[in-house]
Parts: C-alpha cells; structure tokens; sequence
C-alpha cells in the first residue's frame, strides 16, 4: 500500500470530530438558506398561513376555503388532539388491563373513563374544526350537513354503549347489532366526508376564503 494508500485508510477510519460550533447568528444564515428555496419556502409560508388562518376564523362558518387552506390545519389539529388522548387515557388503560388480571373483576371492568376522555377530546375537535369543515364543503358546493352525520352518529353511539364488559354481554342481540349498525353507518359516514373534503374547489371560487 503506497502513501496515498496509508492516508486514506487513516482518514478513513480516524475519530470523528467536531469541527463547527455554531452560534446564534450561524443558525440564523442556516435557517435562511433553506427558507430561501423555493419549494421549502412555499411550503412553510403555506402551513403557516393555514394555522393563523383557521384559528383567526374559529367561529366563522361563511365563505370559502380551498385544500391549502385547510389541510395542514386539519391534520395538524387531528395529531395533537390523538397524541393528547393517548396520553391522557394511559392510566385509565393501565387500570383496565390491570382489571383483566384479576378473573373475578373482568366483567366488571368500568370503561367510562375512556369513554369520558374520549367525549372531551372529541368536543375539542368539534370546536377546532368545525368551522373549518363548513367551509371547506361550502367551497365543494356541498352542504355542510354532511359534516353534521358523522357527529350525530358518534353521540348516538356513545349515549347508548355500555361502560362495562358485563353491560355488553347483557345485551339482547338486536340491540348489539344496531350498535353494529351505528358504528358501521358512522365510519362510513366519516370516510365519505373525507372524500368530499378532499375533492377539488367548485368552478369560480378557486378556493378562495371570503
């Protein structure tokens, strides 16, 4: 192996140092240098101006909202209210799956702590995003009540499941095919105004929010 040879190995497998320490004005020429790309820039100046956008116009149900007004909002909203969730149902899960342990106590597991949880969490939304909803389907030229199903569905479902293993084994077998039957008819419901959600703008308005 020539010198050449011996240099490149050394370099090649030498410590790896660290060899910039950035201060706050040369993270401040980074963060410049990729907000000037084009692309980049465009998507953040898009995902922001959604965010101010649909909190600025919460309780507003008139007008028009195209799909980039509307999506980074939504799916921005939809991840913090699940992670939320999730974290808050954590001890009432721990206490379910500590219940199943014990054979005397599993019929008599209560589930209404979730249940509670999940209602609040779904109430949030609904504030969230209402508004947001009405017009994003007023700009696909679809009645917002479109929007309202789903939501009349869940209630339902919710006023009338059990809170317990015992209370849903207890159940006649119609009543536990219509909640079947609720709980099919809501997912549906809910797929479907995704879809009209996520169709284009109608002719004239181009998505833009009056």
């Amino acid at each position: 192996m020539g010198v050449r040879g011996v240099d490149k190995t050394r370099r090649f497998f030498s410590p790896l140092r660290v060899s910039h320490v950035y201060d706050a004005a040369t993270f401040a020429t980074i963060e410049t240098s990729w907000a000037s790309r084009p692309l980049l820039g465009a998507l953040v100046k898009t995902y922001f101006t959604s965010i101010a956008h649909n909190l600025a116009s919460l309780w507003r149900f008139s007008g028009n909202d195209g799909r980039g007004l509307f999506w980074p909002y939504t799916i921005t909203v939809a991840i913090l209210i699940y992670a939320a969730m999730m974290s808050a149902m954590v001890p009432e899960m721990e206490r379910t799956v500590s219940g199943m342990t014990r054979p005397e106590d599993v019929f008599s597991i209560d589930m209404s702590g979730m249940m509670r949880w999940t209602l609040l969490f779904s109430a949030v939304a609904m504030v969230l995003l209402s508004a947001s909803v009405v017009r994003r389907l007023r700009d696909r030229a679809k009645s917002p009540l479109w929007a309202l199903l789903p939501v009349v569905l869940t209630m339902i479902g919710y006023a009338t499941y059990p809170t317990n293993v015992e209370g849903i084994l207890s159940m006649p077998r119609w009543a536990t095919f219509a909640m079947f039957l609720v709980s099919l008819t809501t997912q549906i419901s809910l797929i479907y105004l995704i879809v009209l959600l996520a169709g284009r703008s109608r002719p004239g308005k181009a998505g833009a929010s009056a």
